[in-house]
């Protein structure tokens, strides 16, 4: 299984220059943890629930997403096994990663959910690695099968 198989294509997202009230009550309304931030159709970062604990005083410029949002981009290919999305969720402790295309372009997102999605329905292998190493991991142990 790729990571393609299990993202959310055409993800919902945030502008920057939203205000931290419009995007806590967009991603309630849609029952999301986070969404990523698009500005001028660049990825520029992603605000998750967490980022706006404590963050929404009133109407100042500084209760904007692109203030609270987080700017580093954690990010998987679409032909990446669903293995490497939640080795690198794990490794980064987050709960969604960016699905980006060669051009880096938004394709879509895999959330802890999808993850988890994937593995009720028996579609779920967790392991990074591509087809070749399987077929040499299954060589090796049929070469020292005794």
């Amino acid at each position: 299984m790729r990571v393609r198989d299990i993202m959310t294509a055409h993800p919902l997202t945030l502008s920057p220059e939203m205000s931290l009230e419009d995007a806590s009550w967009t991603l309630d309304r849609h029952r999301i943890g986070g969404a990523p931030v698009v500005h001028n159709g660049k990825v520029v970062g992603v605000l998750s629930k967490t980022d706006l604990i404590g963050r929404i005083p009133g109407g100042t410029e500084a209760c904007r997403v692109e203030r609270a949002m987080t700017p580093l981009v954690i990010s998987v290919r679409p032909d990446d096994p669903i293995g490497t999305a939640v080795t690198t969720m794990l490794r980064e402790g987050v709960h969604r990663v960016l699905v980006l295309d060669d051009d880096d372009h938004l394709s879509g997102i895999v959330t802890s959910t999808d993850v988890l999605r994937a593995i009720e329905r028996g579609r779920g292998d967790l392991t990074p690695f591509t087809e070749e190493h399987h077929a040499e991991a299954a060589v090796a142990v049929i070469e020292s099968d005794p």
